[in-house]
C-alpha cells in the first residue's frame, strides 16, 4: 500500500514538470496506462474518450457494458478508468466466443471512421504538404467545366466492343504485387523473417480477371496487404517511361530525383489518355468511398473488386480532363516560374541574393512539366484509375513500344479525332502502387502471364478431349474448359479450375503469399518492423498493448491460407 502511494504521488508530481503522460511513465518507471489512469483521477488529464468513459462508469455501467457502447475493448476502458490503489485485477471474465464478437464490432467501428471519404481533414493536410505554387494557374471556370461536363454527357462515351476487343482470347491475368523493402537491412530482414513470417518478402501473387481496372485492383491491393482505405493513393509509371512519354531526358538532379523536364504540352495530349488532371476535386476522385459501418469490410472490399467494373469519376474522363488541360495554355499564355531548387543552389553558392531574385516569365508553351507542376497540389503523372489494367500493364513476355512516345502521341491523336475513350497501348513491364504518403508503402506490379480457357465446343475437332474441368458458377450453372497460358501451354487440372472460377465469377482470387499483412497507421515498413519486435519482445504489459491496437486495426498475426486472402 505504502509503495503504492509512493507511486500514485510521483506520477503526479513529476507529470505537473513534464507535462507529459508518456514521458511520466518513463520517468517513474511505470506503464504508461497506469500513469494515465492516475491522472485521469486526479484531473490532470483526460481526452474525449476518457470523458465518455468516466461518464457511462459513473451512470453504474459495467466494464463490458462501457466497451460494447463505445465499441472498443474492455482494456481501452480499463485504460481509461478512476485508478485505484488497491486494484490487483481487471474487469469481468468473458467467453472466447463474447471477446470475439467484440474485436469483430470493433474493427468495423475503426474501419469505418477510417474510410478516406471520411478524411478530408488528412486530404487538406497531404496537399499542404506541396511545394508553393510557381504562380497562379488559370484553367477553366466552373461555368465552362459544366458546359464541358454538358457535352461529355451528350455524347457517346462509353467504349465500343470493336472486332479487337472480341478476338481478345485472354480472360484471366496473373499479377505479382511486391511490397517494396529495398530499405530495409539485414537485420529487418531477421525480424521480417523470423517475426514476420518472411521468406522471399511481403508478396501476394493473384489471378484477375482481364478487365478490371486500376481502380478496382486498388481494393485488391488493400484487402491482400491488410489495410482498409484509410488514406490517399495513386499508381505511377517508373520515371523513365514517364519521361520517355513526355519526352523528357531522364537527367536526375543531385539527390538523384528525375527531373521531369519534358514539355508541358506534351503531358497536355495525354491528359484523359493516360493522365489524371491535377484537380483537388477529393469528392469526385473518391466517388465510390462509401463504407458504412455495420458492414463486414473483406465483404466491402469484396463487390470492389468482383466485375462488372466501371467508373463514374467525370475528371477521369478524356473529354472533360483533356478540355480543361488545354485551357491551361489558352487561359495563361505567359506563367511565372521560380527558380528550381538546382538554380537556387546554383545561385546560394555563387553568393548570389536569391530572395532578391525576380521570378521569369515564359511563354506556357516553352514550360516543363516540372515548371507547372509547383502549381498543383497533386501530382502530374498519375495513372486515371478507369484505364484496365492491360491498358497500361503488358506481361513479362510481352514487348512494349520501342518508341514509347511516337506510339502515345499516336493513341492521343486517334482519340481526339474520334472523340470517345478507345482503349490505348500498354507501355510499361511494371507499375508502381503508392499507400499513405506519410507511412510511404510502394509496392510493385508485374503481370507474369495472361490465362485463356477453351470449352468443349472450341476443342472438339481437335481430336483431344481430355484435360477439362468442370466448374459450377453462383448460378449453379456448370462450364467445362481447359486453361492455356501466352504460350499456348496447358495449364494442370488445378490450376484451369481456379482460372476458369475467376473468368465465371469475375473475382480475384490470391494463389501464392509471402509474409503475413500489414496494417494501417503502423509507421510505414521500419514502423511494422517496430511492432514485431515489440509484439514479440516486448514486456507483457507492452506486448498486450500493441496487440490490442493491433487487433483492432484487423490484424491478426495469422498467416491466412491464400484462397482466403481476397
Amino acid at each position: 500500500m505504502v509503495q503504492d502511494e509512493n507511486l500514485y504521488q510521483k506520477v503526479i508530481a513529476d507529470y505537473r514538470i513534464t507535462n507529459s503522460v508518456k514521458k511520466t511513465a518513463q520517468n517513474v518507471g511505470t506503464s504508461l496506462v497506469k500513469a494515465q489512469r492516475i491522472l485521469i483521477t486526479e484531473g490532470l488529464w483526460s481526452s474525449h474518450t476518457s470523458e465518455q468513459v468516466g461518464e457511462l462508469f459513473r451512470k453504474g455501467m459495467t466494464t463490458s457494458e462501457i466497451s460494447k457502447q463505445l465499441v472498443i475493448s474492455e482494456k481501452t476502458v480499463q485504460a481509461y478508468l478512476p485508478y485505484t490503489r488497491t486494484e490487483t485485477g481487471y474487469g469481468e471474465s468473458r467467453s472466447y466466443n463474447s471477446k470475439k464478437s467484440e474485436d469483430y464490432r470493433r474493427r468495423m467501428y475503426i474501419a469505418a471512421d477510417s474510410q478516406v471519404s471520411n478524411k478530408f481533414d488528412e486530404i487538406v493536410r497531404q496537399s499542404k504538404q506541396h511545394d508553393e505554387p510557381a504562380g497562379t494557374i488559370r484553367v477553366m471556370t466552373e461555368h465552362e467545366l459544366l458546359q464541358v461536363q454538358k457535352k461529355l454527357d451528350e455524347e457517346r462515351i462509353k467504349k465500343k466492343e470493336s472486332e479487337e476487343m472480341s478476338e481478345q482470347k485472354y480472360s484471366v491475368l496473373k499479377l505479382r504485387l511486391s511490397l517494396n523493402l529495398e530499405e530495409t537491412d539485414v537485420k529487418d530482414r531477421v525480424v521480417l523473417n523470423r517475426y514476420g513470417k518472411v521468406k522471399q518478402g511481403i508478396i501476394r501473387e493473384v489471378l484477375v480477371p482481364a478487365d478490371i481496372t486500376l481502380h478496382a485492383l486498388h481494393y485488391v491491393i488493400q484487402r491482400a496487404f491488410g489495410w482498409q482505405n484509410s488514406h490517399l493513393h495513386q499508381y505511377l509509371l517508373p520515371e523513365e517511361v514517364f519521361q520517355k512519354m513526355t519526352g523528357g531526358k531522364n537527367r536526375p538532379d543531385e539527390y538523384g530525383r528525375t527531373l521531369y523536364d519534358g514539355k508541358l504540352t506534351d503531358w497536355i495530349d495525354l491528359c484523359g489518355v493516360y493522365f489524371r488532371f491535377p484537380c483537388d476535386d477529393f469528392e469526385d476522385i473518391y466517388w465510390d468511398d462509401d463504407y458504412k459501418q455495420g458492414v463486414s469490410i473483406k465483404t466491402w472490399f469484396r463487390k470492389k473488386y468482383t466485375a462488372p467494373y466501371s467508373y463514374s469519376g467525370k475528371w477521369e474522363h478524356y473529354a472533360f480532363a483533356n478540355a480543361t488541360a488545354k485551357s491551361l495554355i489558352t487561359e495563361n499564355p505567359v506563367i511565372r516560374v521560380t527558380p528550381s531548387f538546382d538554380e537556387w543552389m546554383k545561385m546560394k553558392k555563387n553568393g548570389i541574393d536569391v530572395s532578391k531574385q525576380k521570378d521569369k516569365m515564359i511563354p506556357v508553351t516553352d514550360a516543363t512539366i516540372e515548371q507547372v507542376g509547383l502549381g498543383f497540389e497533386s501530382r502530374m503523372d498519375e495513372l486515371l484509375e478507369r484505364l484496365k489494367v492491360t491498358e497500361v500493364l503488358a506481361a513479362k513476355d510481352e514487348k512494349v513500344p520501342d518508341d514509347i512516345r511516337a506510339a502515345v502521341q499516336f493513341v492521343a491523336k486517334r482519340l481526339a479525332k474520334v472523340n470517345e475513350e478507345i482503349e490505348v497501348t500498354p507501355i510499361t513491364k511494371s507499375l508502381k502502387y503508392n499507400y499513405d504518403y506519410g507511412d510511404g508503402w510502394e509496392v510493385d506490379i508485374v503481370m507474369e502471364e495472361k490465362y485463356y480457357t477453351k470449352n468443349r465446343l472450341d476443342t472438339a475437332f481437335e481430336g483431344n478431349v481430355d484435360g477439362f474441368v468442370v466448374v459450377s458458377n453462383e448460378e449453379g450453372l456448370i462450364e467445362e474448359a481447359r486453361a492455356y497460358d501466352m504460350s499456348d501451354h496447358l495449364q494442370d487440372e488445378l490450376l484451369s479450375k481456379i482460372i476458369q472460377t475467376v473468368e465465371i465469377k469475375g473475382k480475384p482470387i490470391c494463389i501464392f503469399a509471402d509474409g503475413l499483412p500489414v496494417m494501417d497507421d503502423v509507421g510505414g515498413v521500419h514502423g511494422y518492423i517496430d511492432f514485431l519486435m515489440t509484439s514479440r519482445l516486448g514486456n507483457q504489459e507492452e506486448r498486450d498493448e500493441i496487440r490490442d491496437w493491433a487487433s483492432g486495426m484487423g490484424w491478426t498475426g495469422r498467416m491466412y491460407k491464400p484462397e482466403n486472402i481476397l
